[in-house]
């Protein structure tokens, strides 16, 4: 039955601090059940690979998940499981000695594995009021979107729109704008701060130790909730994402189309069976937006992308694949090379899976007010002449021109992944002037690196993954974290003066 706690309780156990060392994982298994994303999304928070695994089969998924569970303590909490097909399915990718939690309305679930724990019922008393918050549950729908119902539910109605009603005037934008995410979406907590900033809810002043506030309010209102990051940072927020409750995110959708604030689009209802996949931007339509998000979910390519050069006034771009092909691989979205005309842009996230149409590489000068670009190739993209860039989020196969980046003077956060590093990585004198943070991952050519007078002088936080030549590190930080390195040079690590401010995640 639903309601009884089973999710609260496997939360408390997966929360439980005896706990935190374990390789964990949980995942929410919604009635329209897809196994590879259930697959990719284990397999991403067990180990945190930065291996394309997006790319992988199913085959190949269940392989890497049965091996990494082999050989680390694991907790996968697997939260509302509904048919014993879609388990059988799921099981295969753990080996007998996994721990694996499973909650689920069905007995026949629970009798297959273990003992199961029943949660009890309720007393006759308690037992009728659950009953009746249920036939408000299963009208709330109905009611919100449409604002009808029987006078017995008008209580509740007014009880969550009271919760908007009573929101500061600063507050509700920044509420409604969560209406942009699907239901059940984890929402990262950095990148909400820079949309938020993009649609000035929030304004650059505030950057740093005062961008969150707005996000605390909202949760302590109990309107959006936090989601604890899996290691805890002395430096950052330990809440790394955030989400809405079903209700809530149904009140916040219904509200934002209300009040004209946002449109979502089901591309599924209304792209499928079109020969060839098409995407065409109205200019009718163009210069009311703002905000454009394309997760894409299609069976064939996309062949193009028409009317992006109209959009005057985007401050937000975003293409990804996270929405998950269910009948093959996802596959590729092809762009007319227009992107450098949207001069009010200050958030770019592409995907690896966007292809220019022609041979030239993606434009972005004359983007003045860009700020963030993630997901880049050098082979593929330029990005000279980004005077206000402040993070750069590299997930490029060949060659970065990092003294290039370095004399970008706001740049405060870079991260470079399976970029070709060979020898000794040097930061030249007076580089990366306002640099805090610094993500490496599979730099594997890389051994030494050098930082000269007054480089990465800002620098405070270091992330090292899998740069498994990388012989030692620098000293003047306040806090490193390290990931997939040699036996020997943790050794050195743990022996070095900066011991006591490395996050070790092995």
């Amino acid at each position: 039955m639903g309601g009884l706690g089973k999710t609260t309780l496997a939360r408390k156990v997966y929360n439980h601090r005896d706990l935190q060392s374990y390789a964990r994982a949980w995942v929410c298994i919604t009635q329209q059940y897809h196994p590879k994303a259930v697959f990719v999304n284990i397999l991403k928070q067990l180990c945190t690979s930065n291996q394309k695994i997006d790319d992988l089969k199913v085959e190949d998924l269940v392989t890497r998940i049965h091996s990494f569970s082999k050989e680390r303590k694991c907790l996968v909490v697997i939260d509302d499981i509904w048919n014993n097909d879609d388990w059988e399915i799921i099981k295969q990718a753990f080996p007998v000695n996994c721990n694996v939690i499973l909650t689920t309305r069905s007995q026949n679930i629970a009798n297959q594995e273990s003992e199961p724990h029943k949660l009890k019922f309720l007393i006759e008393d308690e037992e009728q009021t659950l009953l009746d918050w249920k036939k408000v549950n299963m009208n709330m729908e109905t009611y919100l979107r449409h604002g009808e119902g029987v006078e017995e539910y008008r209580r509740v109605k007014q009880g969550l729109e009271l919760s908007y009603d009573v929101l500061p005037y600063y507050l509700k934008p920044c509420f409604l704008y969560l209406a942009c995410f699907p239901e059940d979406h984890k929402i990262d907590t950095e990148r909400l701060y820079l949309l938020w900033m993009a649609e000035d809810f929030i304004s650059y002043q505030d950057k740093g130790p005062n961008e969150s506030r707005y996000l605390t309010e909202l949760a302590m209102r109990c309107m959006v909730q936090l989601h604890k990051s899996q290691v805890y940072s002395t430096l950052h927020k330990n809440f790394d994402s955030c989400g809405l409750h079903d209700l809530m995110h149904d009140l916040c959708s219904s509200k934002a189309e209300e009040e004209k604030f946002v449109k979502r689009i089901d591309a599924s209802k209304y792209l499928c069976g079109i020969p060839p996949p098409r995407l065409a931007l109205l200019p009718s339509i163009c210069n009311s937006i703002s905000r454009l998000a394309i997760n894409y979910d299609l069976e064939k390519s996309i062949s193009s992308i028409d009317g992006l050069e109209e959009l005057n006034h985007l401050r937000c771009l975003c293409f990804s694949e996270k929405v998950m092909s269910l009948k093959g691989e996802c596959y590729q979205v092809r762009l007319p090379n227009v992107i450098w005309e949207m001069k009010r842009l200050k958030h770019l996230f592409l995907s690896r899976r966007i292809k220019l149409i022609g041979e030239e590489k993606l434009r972005l000068d004359g983007l003045e007010e860009l700020e963030t670009l993630e997901s880049i190739s050098s082979e593929t993209t330029c990005i000279e002449d980004i005077p206000k860039l402040g993070c750069v989020k590299s997930w490029d196969e060949g060659v970065v021109e990092v003294m290039e980046i370095g004399k970008y003077p706001m740049l405060q956060r870079l991260e470079l992944r399976k970029v070709e590093m060979r020898g000794t990585l040097i930061f030249h004198s007076n580089s990366f002037p306002q640099l805090k943070k610094l993500y490496l991952s599979d730099l594997k050519d890389m051994k030494k690196w050098e930082v000269k007078e007054k480089a990465l002088s800002k620098l405070t936080f270091l992330s090292i993954d899998s740069c498994c030549n990388l012989e030692k590190l620098i000293s003047t930080l306040q806090e490193i974290k390290i990931r997939g390195m040699s036996s020997e040079f943790m050794e050195g690590v743990e022996e070095g003066d900066y011991a006591p401010l490395v996050k070790i995640l092995r």
